[in-house]
């Protein structure tokens, strides 16, 4: 037990902050987290026996009943019904890896939800925005299948304790009255597809963040991203509460795997910081010389973690004991003493408004800045408001490094510096065999299902015998007429007069489709800037057309807006996978440029370069993948057609290649392709 003197009047209401000295129940965190060693691929059992064998056609056409409206009578379409049964007959020959190759506008989601209605199942998305396409949004707008339960990062949640003023990133969890525990939540049977819900307490004494994960756990159906279901998968590691168990599941659906290796090799990587290393534990960055192998500067970094490690735990928790001060000074019950500053009109802060903005302030510059508390613990920052920012972030920073140091000692061949700027480098791994062998052992059925994927790409990537999948190729339905793909060979800018060239070509595409809505693919803002200026001093009334997909924004927000327009054009640098516009939303869409995989892009990736020397032709190969992902957006369904226009010559070349030399490019994308 803790014992705080709360007999102690706030510095700024002259209230007791909560009455007489109580006792507080210490959190259930454990403090010392133990050493984590990732087992080396041979020591870890990643079979297990396939799920009872299932007739699954019944359960594909309860989930056409559930997408079919008034208006809208919906069955299977061939070509999923052939993938039910292969998939059938996968399970029935114990083959519990797959591989589904199968194109855009399919309906490969049509796929996961019917093993989510048959068995208890876990998807993974590449984006928040896929994500919310399967659950819909947490302000309530629909997905395709809203049976299903997302479970976001932390950064998508308010918390309750601090008066929904602090995402949870940003607030401190250590015992509040909204935490949330296994009790809590029942899951029951509410009917066809629908699970029924039942909580212990009501809803808003619940934390929305430890809600969404506790349904996560217990429910049937559960759709996380790769990044929180990771992060979900390193506390269980650390064990830091009982109820970071995540539950055993039948199935894993990993969406857009062709993203895969990058999704968990990043979530893997760890940004070692100088500057933050230097305030907290005194040590400067090692420093690495041209001479030192690849070996040599990840056993140095590896002394270096050690090193600081003990620094960082004793900080962090002089720094965890501000947080929880700050939090309970932040708490409802403390704010409920500073009613008049409060707004009555909005739930969370509104920069507009004059009372929020007074409540921000003090919030900020008053509440936090706690007098007393220097009394109550030894060295502490009087800066609250930093403390409580910080603390989540080092705690995560610690725990990423006892997550990596491990591998750093035992396995220095498969990690790489990389990304080395300013006084911060990152490592990373070179093949996340080990983890992927984790991963897939917790499930007795895995699929991994993309558009752009083959057995020798996700053999590399996660380094499982290619012998080991079951490949699953599943040819279009859609009419190659539907969904024509037009290389237009425009030059590709090297100087100004270039980007002319290209900026007329885009006018004569609008020319062709004066009344309907389009799509523009960038592969950078810097794109988007220079398209939207010229467009505005040229071409004026076409730019009017044009909805900026803005960095950072939610693609659905974006969409929104262009539906209003009866010709809207959204330019986007982020729509070339995982977005849904189908029909009249998109009738045409340009390519702006042949969308090489982005980690060649950047010079500092020395991942990227290593795999690139050693293995030359998987990122060409994944490039062209990215192409045909790009030239699927617009067309999503049978009936369904648009046509994709690409305006870089070299992209030509790079589907030639690969379709003549190599059989990567898919047969039914080959098909539709106008050179």
């Amino acid at each position: 037990m803790e014992q705080y003197n709360n007999n102690k009047k706030c510095s700024k209401c002259d209230n007791k902050q909560d009455g007489a000295t109580v006792q507080v129940t210490a959190p259930k965190v454990i403090t010392s987290i133990p050493k984590v060693i990732p087992l080396p691929p041979e020591q870890v059992d990643s079979t297990k026996p396939a799920p009872t064998s299932k007739e699954l056609i019944p359960y594909l056409k309860k989930i056409a009943e559930y997408k079919q409206t008034d208006n809208q009578v919906l069955t299977p379409t061939n070509s999923q019904i052939e993938i039910i049964k292969k998939i059938e007959d996968c399970i029935r020959k114990n083959r519990t890896r797959i591989v589904l190759s199968a194109p855009t506008g399919s309906g490969k989601s049509w796929i996961a939800a019917t093993l989510a209605n048959a068995y208890d199942i876990v998807i993974l998305t590449s984006t928040n925005d896929l994500q919310d396409q399967y659950c819909g949004t947490e302000d309530g707008t629909p997905g395709d299948f809203d049976f299903m339960n997302a479970v976001r990062g932390k950064g998508q949640y308010l918390c309750e304790e601090s008066g929904n003023t602090k995402n949870c990133n940003e607030a401190y969890c250590s015992g509040c009255d909204y935490l949330v525990y296994d009790e809590h939540v029942q899951i029951g049977n509410g009917g066809p597809l629908h699970e029924q819900k039942i909580f212990s307490k009501p809803e808003d004494e619940l934390c929305k963040y430890f809600k969404a994960d506790m349904i996560g756990k217990k429910s049937k159906y559960s759709v996380y991203s790769y990044a929180s279901y990771i992060a979900r998968m390193k506390a269980e590691k650390f064990k830091m509460l009982p109820e970071d168990k995540l539950p055993d599941r039948t199935v894993l659906v990993c969406d857009e795997a062709h993203d895969y290796d990058k999704q968990v090799s990043d979530h893997l990587s760890v940004e070692i910081d100088g500057a933050l290393n230097q305030k907290i534990a005194g040590k400067s960055l090692p420093i690495f010389s041209d001479e030192e192998s690849d070996k040599e500067k990840i056993e140095k970094t590896g002394c270096f973690v050690k090193e600081i490690l003990e620094q960082f735990e004793s900080y962090i928790a002089n720094a965890k004991n501000c947080a929880k001060h700050s939090m309970r000074l932040s708490s409802k019950k403390h704010l409920r003493m500073h009613q008049d500053l409060k707004c009555g009109k909005h739930s969370k802060h509104d920069k507009g408004c004059d009372l929020c903005k007074r409540w921000k302030e003090f919030l900020d510059e008053g509440c936090l800045q706690c007098k007393e508390h220097l009394e109550l613990v030894d060295d502490c920052p009087q800066n609250h408001v930093n403390v409580l920012k910080n603390v989540n972030r080092y705690t995560l920073y610690i725990q990423n490094l006892k997550f990596l140091l491990p591998g750093l000692t035992e396995y220095p061949d498969n990690y790489i510096i990389t990304d080395i700027k300013s006084n911060k480098f990152t490592v990373a791994p070179l093949k996340t065999t080990w983890f992927t062998k984790q991963l897939l052992g917790k499930f007795n059925l895995c699929i991994f299902m993309s558009a752009t994927i083959n057995k020798t790409i996700i053999s590399k990537e996660t380094g499982i015998d290619k012998d080991t999948f079951e490949f699953i190729d599943q040819d279009s339905e859609i009419p190659k007429e539907n969904r024509q793909i037009k290389f237009e060979n425009t030059y590709w800018y090297k100087k100004e007069d270039d980007w002319n060239v290209v900026i007329n070509k885009i006018k004569e595409i609008f020319d062709k489709h004066p009344d309907e809505r389009g799509l523009i693919m960038c592969t950078s803002y810097y794109q988007i800037t220079n398209i939207l200026e010229k467009f505005e001093k040229n071409h004026h009334d076409d730019y009017t057309r044009l909805t900026k997909d803005k960095q950072g924004s939610k693609f659905k927000n974006t969409l929104s807006d262009n539906m209003k327009k009866s010709n809207g054009v959204i330019i986007s640098a982020k729509a070339g996978t995982g977005i849904d516009l189908k029909d009249d939303a998109s009738r045409f869409q340009i390519i702006i440029k042949a969308p090489f995989v982005t980690e060649l892009a950047d010079e500092n990736n020395e991942r990227a370069k290593r795999i690139q020397r050693e293995d030359p032709e998987r990122y060409f190969i994944k490039s062209m993948f990215r192409l045909v992902q790009f030239a699927g957006r617009s067309v999503r369904g049978n009936k369904d057609h648009a046509v994709t226009y690409v305006l870089d010559e070299s992209a030509q070349y790079m589907v030639k290649w690969s379709g003549k030399k190599k059989p990567d490019v898919p047969n039914w994308f080959y098909d539709a392709c106008q050179f």
